[in-house]
């Protein structure tokens, strides 16, 4: 086992730990009758297409160990893809959390890795 695939194991060991961490939040309150309240979302909440960010990671660390370059960089697209689909709305609403942005951050982490490990092994 290199140093490189540890490190992509490391990636998505990460993605797979911040998919808990919350996406965004909604506060909601009554007017001064009831205290003003914050509830969290975390891609467990939102399921659906958010399950696949926990299959984009798991599938990047498999092809890196197989030593797939095309299909890890599919994987750290999707990851891509599916990070921005929900980081974008949340944007906008302002109410984006660091569960979401750091996801982002080790998608794009992962697709540089793949294209460095693509480059060095077709020069």
């Amino acid at each position: 086992m290199t140093t490189k695939q540890i490190i992509d194991i490391l990636l998505c060991v990460a993605s797979l730990l911040f998919w808990f961490e919350p996406f965004n939040s909604v506060s909601f309150g009554m007017n001064g009758l009831f205290p003003e309240r914050e509830m969290y979302q975390s891609g467990e909440h939102i399921g659906g297409i958010a399950y696949l960010m926990l299959i984009s990671p798991v599938a990047f660390a498999y092809f890196s160990w197989k030593e797939n370059l095309h299909l890890k960089l599919i994987a750290g697209g999707t990851q891509l893809l599916l990070c921005t689909i929900l980081l974008i709305p949340r944007l906008f609403a302002g109410n984006v959390k660091y569960g979401i942005i750091m996801l982002s951050v080790f998608a794009v982490a992962m697709i540089v890795r793949s294209i460095e490990k693509f480059n060095q092994s077709n020069p």
